[in-house]
């Protein structure tokens, strides 16, 4: 259970972070293009796969690089 909480919320608070630091590069508005376009969208692209990133980290946290190893091979088995 501990497991869980700890994921979700560093989850949160990771993805939260990207969402608004893009948000504040682009003054809350998606329909004025700047020179920091780019910049935002990867600050939005690294937080709609922050439940990944979270989830390999913590993998390697706990079970190390094997587990990590393991984790990848399951996703790539689905494809």
């Amino acid at each position: 259970m501990r497991s869980a909480v700890v994921f979700f919320s560093l989850t949160y608070l990771v993805s939260r972070s990207f969402f608004a630091a893009a948000a504040a590069i682009s003054d809350g508005t998606a329909s004025q293009p700047s020179g920091l376009t780019p910049i935002s969208g990867f600050l939005l692209f690294l937080g709609t796969i922050t439940p990944s990133l979270v989830a390999l980290a913590l993998t390697g946290r706990v079970n190390g690089r094997a587990g990590m190893l393991a984790l990848l091979r399951r996703v790539v088995l689905l494809q």
